[in-house]
């Protein structure tokens, strides 16, 4: 089942929820329904909901919850395959991302200590993130401009996919076929002429390429670090712009 071959499960997962999302950006509902399947299948698509205001995820939660329903035999189905599913789920710095993988560093196996100084620090560097995303610097400005530019679907494209890579980053430990659904942010991103966006595009890059070099699990791993500060962001400054692109197309 879908349960056990879960990279094929990610891919069709991520096809619902951006072929949907961007074929019937014009109809809220289809792409509500869609959304409604790919988050009954993986829970995960859900954090996409970001990129829709909330007046329209009000305002279309039956087509969403529809696409629960429809879905719902396919889940079912796969819970009878879910011992196999956890049995054969390994657990490691090298064969995942997330924050919650670091933990498993051979680094860190015998000092413990250190796991919660190193977390310390990437909690002080997100809310020193957080604050700079708050001032009005060049930076910001410059990428507030690019944000206020795009297409409305594009902003969306944007918001759903930079939010599942940033909210499984911190709430999973994934296995790093997961990092497709960063894939989408990436192809807007590198449409920005914009200091912040081409970091995060170079970002991506690095990530998308690992799988060539050696050790590249590892460099894989430690790159969604400084992404996930990125995309923070990035995601705050584009939820900012979404109702300057209310009435766009």
């Amino acid at each position: 089942m879908l349960a056990i071959e879960r990279g094929n499960n990610d891919g069709i997962v991520f096809f619902l929820t951006f072929v949907p999302l961007i074929a019937f950006h014009r109809n809220q509902r289809l792409q509500s329904f869609f959304m409604g399947i790919s988050t009954s299948l993986k829970i995960f698509p859900i954090f996409g909901y970001l990129a829709f205001s909330p007046r329209v995820v009000t305002a279309n939660f039956r087509a969403t919850l529809l696409g629960a329903v429809y879905a719902a035999p396919f889940v079912f189905a796969s819970f009878s395959e879910i011992s196999k599913f956890l049995g054969s789920t390994t657990k490691g710095y090298h064969y995942a991302y997330g924050l919650q993988s670091l933990k498993y560093s051979p680094l860190l196996s015998e000092k413990q200590h250190l796991l919660y100084v190193l977390l310390g620090f990437y909690l002080i560097l997100w809310c020193a993130a957080m604050r700079f995303a708050k001032n009005n610097s060049k930076s910001i400005i410059s990428l507030d401009k690019k944000l206020s530019s795009l297409k409305k679907i594009d902003l969306q494209v944007l918001i759903a996919s930079s939010s599942i890579f940033l909210l499984t980053f911190l709430i999973f430990t994934n296995w790093s076929y997961r990092l497709i659904f960063v894939f989408p942010a990436f192809l807007v991103l590198s449409k920005i002429n914009s200091k912040i966006a081409m970091i995060a595009s170079a970002n991506i890059a690095i990530i998308l390429l690992s799988p060539f070099a050696n050790k590249h699990w590892e460099i894989q791993n430690a790159a969604c670090y400084p992404l996930s500060i990125i995309m923070s962001i990035i995601i705050f400054r584009a939820v900012l712009a979404k109702p300057l692109q209310e009435n766009r197309i």
